[in-house]
């Protein structure tokens, strides 16, 4: 089991809570995890515990937890995010895995596929999951979606 250790630190708006997790030995990796809105950390241990167990130390922030409708700032920041990746760069030789549940009402799969073909460079994995709806990491083939995403990752280490 991955040893967790949680701080606080001072964000633009706020206090803003990390936590780290990581295991008996040296990583040999670093993964972040970047959780979607409303969620928070603590419903990401057993994933943070799947990679930790694969050799990485993991770090997630919780800076977007917020139980309600969108308010107009989110949504503008969200669109101004979306805007700036469509007109960066794509990822060239960096490696991307993009997982999406098929099944998903909150961020329908077309809706992202355009963003993610525009980053996806030379080393990029498409893996849908054709019952799957948005928390992927929490649905009924976690295990599944877990080995998968592992296994990519240590498909890039060397």
């Amino acid at each position: 089991m991955a040893h967790s250790r949680e701080w606080s630190y001072q964000g633009a708006h706020g206090a803003l809570t990390a936590r780290t997790w990581s295991g008996p030995e040296a990583a040999t990796h670093v993964v972040v995890i970047a959780h979607g809105y409303g969620e928070h950390i603590g419903r990401y241990e057993h994933v943070a515990d799947a990679l930790v167990g694969n050799g990485a130390v993991v770090y997630a922030v919780d800076p977007l937890v917020w139980h309600g409708p969108f308010k107009r700032p989110t949504l503008e920041a969200l669109e101004r995010g979306l805007a700036d990746i469509a007109a960066g760069p794509g990822l060239g030789d960096l490696p991307l895995m993009w997982i999406h549940g098929e099944q998903d009402q909150l961020v329908p799969i077309g809706g992202s596929r355009a963003g993610i073909e525009h980053l996806r460079g030379r080393f990029f994995v498409e893996r849908t999951y054709p019952e799957a709806r948005h928390e992927l990491f929490n649905e009924l083939n976690a295990d599944e979606v877990l080995a998968e995403v592992t296994a990519f990752i240590r498909a890039q280490l060397p």
